[in-house]
């Protein structure tokens, strides 16, 4: 049978597909210096950007609440 899958599923597989990535290059790489980058200084006024490393965290918590058995019903 054909399996199908959304739009939003498939991105949200990949994000989490590249972190683990990420995760396993040396600490001292580019890409890894990068996301654990913590800039110096103000952000400008308003409502902060979200980072991709904030969209991945807002990914995993569904995530481990699935694999402790919470559901949302």
């Amino acid at each position: 049978m054909l399996e199908l899958t959304t739009v939003t599923s498939f991105i949200k597989s990949q994000r989490i597909q590249w972190l683990g990535h990420i995760m396993r290059i040396r600490e001292n790489e580019v890409v890894r210096l990068k996301l654990e980058w913590k800039p110096i200084g103000k952000r400008p006024r308003g409502r902060p950007r979200k980072r991709w490393i904030d969209v991945v965290e807002d990914l995993k918590n569904p995530w481990s609440r699935e694999l402790k058995g919470e559901s949302s019903r």
